[in-house]
C-alpha cells in the first residue's frame, strides 16, 4: 500500500484545505482558522492522498473556453456560459492531469452515454459542482479505471438514501451518524456511488444501478466496493481490489476510487463478456430494468454531468 495512504496526515473532518467560514462547523475549524476556498487545494488534497500513479486536479470554475479544442468547443457552443465553464474547467484539470503523467495534449470529447473519451493509454474521470472542477487521471497499464465525485453539501433527501443504499448500507450509516453527526454521512455514500460508477463504465462501457454496488466507507477517510449480494467477483466490473477515499472540504464531499490492474485479474474477461451485448453489464439486462429515474439514479443534488 502506498505510504500516502497511510499517512497520519490523512484527515477528513478537520482538512488541510482552506475553507470558507460558513462551512466551520462542517469541517470542525473555528470560524478565526477559515480562510478563503480554493479548488486547486482539494485536487492537492486528492492527490496526496491517493495511491502514486493517480494523479487529480482541481480548480475553480472558471470560464476558461480558449483552452477548449474545436471539438469540445462545439460540444458546448449553445450551452450557458455557466455550463460552458463548468466543462472547460474540468478539462483543463484533466490536461494538466495528463502531462504531469507525460500524457498527450489533446481533445477529451464527449462519448457514449456523455462520458468523457481518454486518450490510448490512460482511464480517467472528471466532475464539478458548481463552483469547483476536478479530474483523476491514471495510465491504463497501472489501473483498471478510476472515478471521481465532487458534491456540495446539502440536505439529502431520506428517498434518495432509500433508492442508492443496500440494507447493509443503511445499518452502516446509522452507525457513523451515531459516531460523527457533523459528516453529511447519506450524501457521502451517494458520492462513492458515483465514483464507483465512473470507474466500472470504464471496465464495462455500460451503465449499473446503485443498489449493484456495496460500499464500505471507514471513519478513517478509506472505501471499498464490490458488487451487492452473493455475485461473482467480476460482475459489473467491480472486484474485491476498488479501493478508494473520502473528504469533506469546506463545503463539499469529494470522493475517488480506483481499480489497480495487479488487483484486477479479471478485467479483460470482463471487458469481453460486455463487446458481446449491448445491455451486458455484469449479467443485468437493462431491458428489463425499471425506468432511469428508478434503475439508475440519474437525479443529483447538485447537477454534475462531466463525468
Amino acid at each position: 500500500m502506498d505510504e500516502r495512504l497511510t499517512s497520519t496526515n490523512r484527515s477528513h473532518r478537520t482538512s488541510e484545505l482552506e475553507v470558507p467560514a460558513s462551512s466551520a462547523a462542517v469541517t470542525g475549524l473555528s470560524a478565526n482558522q477559515a480562510m478563503p476556498f480554493s479548488g486547486a487545494a482539494i485536487g492537492q488534497q486528492i492527490d496526496r492522498q491517493c495511491p502514486v500513479g493517480l494523479v487529480a486536479e482541481g480548480a475553480n470554475i472558471a470560464d476558461q473556453g480558449a483552452g477548449l479544442f474545436p471539438d469540445e468547443a462545439a460540444e458546448v457552443r449553445h450551452s450557458p456560459r455557466s455550463r460552458q465553464a463548468e466543462f472547460s474547467t474540468a478539462r483543463a484539470c484533466a490536461r494538466r492531469a495528463l502531462a504531469r503523467l507525460g500524457g498527450p495534449q489533446v481533445s477529451l470529447p464527449v462519448g457514449r452515454h456523455r462520458a468523457p473519451e481518454w486518450p490510448q493509454d490512460y482511464v480517467g474521470s472528471l466532475s464539478h459542482c458548481a463552483d469547483v472542477a476536478v479530474a483523476l487521471v491514471a495510465e491504463a497499464a497501472r489501473f483498471a479505471g478510476a472515478g471521481i465525485d465532487i458534491e456540495t453539501i446539502s440536505a439529502v433527501p431520506e428517498t434518495l438514501v432509500e433508492r442508492i443504499a443496500t440494507a447493509d448500507e443503511r445499518i452502516m450509516l446509522t452507525q457513523l451518524d451515531r459516531d460523527e453527526s457533523s459528516i453529511p454521512w447519506g450524501l457521502l455514500l451517494f458520492s462513492a456511488k458515483e465514483s464507483v460508477y465512473k470507474c466500472c463504465y470504464q471496465t464495462t462501457g455500460h451503465r449499473i444501478s446503485f443498489r449493484d454496488i456495496s460500499i464500505r466507507v471507514n471513519a478513517d477517510g478509506s472505501l471499498h466496493a464490490w458488487p451487492a449480494g452473493a455475485r461473482s467477483a467480476s460482475r459489473d466490473g467491480l472486484t474485491s481490489g476498488t479501493e478508494g477515499l473520502w473528504t469533506v472540504a469546506g463545503t463539499h464531499v469529494i470522493t475517488a476510487v480506483w481499480q489497480q490492474t495487479d488487483t484486477n485479474d479479471e478485467v479483460e474477461g470482463i471487458r469481453s463478456r460486455a463487446a458481446l451485448s449491448p445491455w451486458y453489464c455484469g449479467g443485468s439486462d437493462f431491458s428489463r430494468m425499471p425506468s432511469p429515474s428508478v434503475g439508475f439514479v440519474r437525479s443529483r443534488p447538485s447537477r454534475n454531468d462531466c463525468w
